[in-house]
C-alpha cells in the first residue's frame, strides 16, 4: 500500500498496562498477498508400520519400491514435496500484549477458585 499509519486503540484490559495499543489495523503494510514455500521433511522419520499409504501436508505419497526381499522396509512411503501456498489477508504491525493464563483450583470447603496469571515479558513488543 501506499499509504500506511498507526492508531492508538484505547480500552482497558488487565494484560495491556498501557492502558492503549498502536495498531496498523485498518491501514496494514500490504494485503492480498501469497506466500509460496516447499515444505521440509525429515528423512529420518518412518511412517508407522502397517498397510495405510501414510499422506502429509503438501506432499503426495509414492510407494517405495525395493529389489531387495527386506520385509522390515516394505512399509516406507517416498514423498515428492508439493509447493505449499498461504493466503495473506493482510500484514499489519502492532504492540503484543501481555499473556493472561487462568487457573481453576479446587479448595478445602468444596468450591472452586480461579486465579488468573499475567505475564508481562512480551507485552508492549512489536508483532507482525
Amino acid at each position: 500500500h501506499k499509504c500506511s499509519r498507526f492508531e492508538r486503540k484505547h480500552y482497558f484490559y488487565p494484560d495491556l498496562p498501557l492502558g492503549y495499543q498502536i495498531t496498523q489495523q485498518r491501514w496494514p503494510l500490504a494485503s492480498g498477498g501469497i506466500v509460496t514455500f516447499m515444505p521440509h521433511f525429515n528423512s529420518q522419520v518412518q511412517p508407522k508400520k502397517g498397510n495405510k499409504k501414510k499422506r502429509r501436508r503438501g506432499g503426495k505419497p509414492q510407494e517405495k519400491t525395493q529389489d531387495s526381499g527386506d520385509e522390515s522396509n516394505d512399509n516406507r512411503v517416498e514423498f515428492e514435496p508439493q509447493p505449499i501456498q498461504l493466503r495473506i489477508e493482510r500484514i499489519q504491525l502492532e504492540q503484543d500484549t501481555g499473556k493472561t493464563t487462568t487457573q481453576n483450583i479446587a479448595s478445602d470447603n468444596g468450591r472452586t477458585i480461579t486465579k488468573s496469571y499475567i505475564d508481562y515479558n512480551r507485552a508492549g513488543c512489536a508483532l507482525i
